[in-house]
């Protein structure tokens, strides 16, 4: 009878505990900033924002520094593992110089990935890099398309890369060759995309949008609990998406079926990242939320992760930095 009861009251508590590892979001203090943070780096916990603003949580010392660059654009899009942050009116970033680019565009830049090297923005800019790892971009031309572009991720190990932007429109590069997917199975506007690294692949957008890809085709999720903009979205054994008015969604089945987590502000939430079992999300005002329960990046991530600090120490940043006491 013991054994009949212990068994599973014992199932019970872990499913709760687990329920309860992906709700526990909180709000990570700090006096860096109160401007609109807009995206995080996954690699190296690389944080940017409206105004120029660039911040580095740096897991070795437990401490997060403000990154002064000699700009006021507004910056949309980071990656260490690619060196380069973007922003409006062209703006690319050398993290790894230290310096700006001269841009081949003047359109606003949204988003950078490192596998492959490709930039999005504005008006179906699509810039990519054909001397990677050294930073030289170029036009991809002819574009698929004239919408704007948001968001851009991919995988080397699937051999796919996915761009989503305004009107639900969907590219997809495979061999280097960007193409538009025929029939989008909607019209919202997508700001968010995450590629796995099995091909699988999830898309988030306006008034609770979330698609995912099963390989050949993508399909709209249904019964999202939220009608919220969803603003961003990353992943593995487990996926979160964050958005408007400090939506909170993850998934514990592929994407298939979402749930709503509670979430310790109200403001909009605009991107989110993993890095081992240390989950963050950036948003509006400054705002900087944190998790010690998540373990969903994958292992290559984290290996680069420990490679770039130990062979790059900073990106390059070391004499830029201020520190938040």
């Amino acid at each position: 009878m013991v054994k009949k009861v212990l068994l599973p009251t014992l199932f019970f508590v872990a499913m709760l505990l687990s329920a309860l590892a992906y709700a526990d979001w909180e709000v990570y203090v700090h006096n860096m900033t109160t401007e609109n943070l807009n995206f995080i780096d996954t690699y190296s916990i690389w944080m940017v924002g409206d105004n120029g603003v660039v911040l580095e949580f740096e897991p070795m010392f437990g401490e997060l520094y403000s990154i002064s660059l000699p700009t006021s654009e507004d910056l949309y899009g980071v990656s260490i593992y690619a060196d380069t942050i973007v922003g409006t009116n062209g703006t690319i970033y050398d993290c790894f110089h230290s310096q700006f680019l001269d841009s081949p565009t003047t359109e606003n830049l949204y988003s950078v990935c490192d596998e492959p090297w490709f930039i999005v923005g504005a008006n179906g800019t699509i810039l990519y890099d054909a001397d990677a790892p050294s930073p030289h971009w170029q036009p991809y031309e002819p574009s698929p398309t004239t919408k704007d572009l948001y968001s851009v991720h991919g995988s080397y190990l699937c051999n796919y890369t996915c761009a989503v932007g305004a009107d639900g429109t969907i590219l997809e590069c495979e061999g280097g060759v960007w193409s538009l997917y025929p029939s989008s199975p909607t019209s919202e506007d997508l700001y968010g995309v995450y590629v796995d690294h099995t091909g699988i692949a999830w898309a988030c957008g306006a008034h609770g949008t979330i698609l995912r890809y099963d390989g050949s085709s993508w399909n709209v999720v249904p019964d999202v609990p939220t009608s919220n903009d969803l603003h961003s979205i990353w992943g593995g054994d487990e996926l979160v998406c964050v958005g408007a008015q400090g939506t909170i969604l993850h998934s514990s089945d592929d994407g298939l079926s979402w749930v709503l987590d509670d979430c310790p502000v109200t403001v909009d939430l605009n991107g989110v990242a993993f890095t081992g079992q240390y989950g963050w999300i950036v948003g509006d005002e400054g705002t900087i939320l944190s998790s010690w329960f998540h373990s969903s990046i994958q292992p290559e991530s984290v290996g680069r992760l420990k490679a770039l600090y130990s062979s790059e120490g900073n990106s390059g940043g070391d004499s830029l930095k201020s520190y938040n006491k």
